[in-house]
């Protein structure tokens, strides 16, 4: 059974636990410690999540471990798009996805890192704004589709969608967590993003733990 060494509030190990759900592979998760990253330096040599270990094959890096999934477990639901056509709109809607709310999220994050009284009001002065308008193509990319290319979750849902995930913080995120009751403070996607929140309900509805696992 692979083990997935994680962050449970990770939004790089929530695409790995979506494409395990989806894809129908057990699984058992491992929760790190921020301050003792040694676990996952002995097993990957490497200090972030997620990992995973399957038998005596160790990856790291979430888009990897997708990969690795697909090539590895083929009898499997697959998350590649079934033309090459569909692969070139995916990657050039994650491309451009990557550029416009990157930047914006990756600022968030790294307010949210810092300890409240050193947090910059200048870094976040319109950042609701802005997300808003980086998001706007995505909402017309999913005008009448349950997915990014149609009817069938790809990878390129996966990926775009645990960017986003620190948009929807959890209730019980917020409350054991400053840096999500920061987030919540900050940036959300408007209820009239009607599309945008249907697909992140869908894609989203695969990041579970397995039974008997604690958050």
């Amino acid at each position: 059974m692979i083990k997935l060494m994680e962050f449970h509030r990770s939004g790089n190990s929530v695409k790995v636990r979506i494409a395990l759900n989806y894809k129908g592979i057990p699984f058992e998760t491992e929760e790190m410690s921020g301050a003792d990253r040694s676990p996952l330096i002995r097993a990957a040599n490497w200090p972030f999540v997620p990992v995973i270990v399957d038998g005596d094959v160790v990856m790291r890096d979430s888009e990897a471990i997708l990969q690795y999934l697909e090539a590895n477990y083929r009898d499997r639901p697959s998350l590649t798009p079934a033309t090459a056509e569909e692969i070139r709109q995916g990657d050039a809607l994650l491309a451009e996805t990557r550029s416009r709310v990157g930047p914006i999220l990756g600022r968030m994050y790294g307010q949210g890192m810092k300890a409240p009284a050193d947090r910059d009001p200048r870094a976040l002065a319109g950042i609701g704004d802005e997300l808003v308008k980086a998001v706007e193509p995505l909402e017309k990319a999913l005008e009448g589709k349950k997915f990014l290319l149609g009817d069938r979750m790809s990878y390129h849902d996966i990926l775009i969608a645990g960017a986003l995930w620190m948009t929807r913080p959890r209730p019980e995120f917020i409350a054991v967590s400053p840096i999500w009751a920061f987030f919540a403070e900050h940036i959300s996607l408007p209820a009239r993003f009607k599309n945008l929140h249907a697909w992140l309900d869908r894609v989203l509805a695969y990041d579970r733990e397995p039974a008997g696992a604690s958050a």
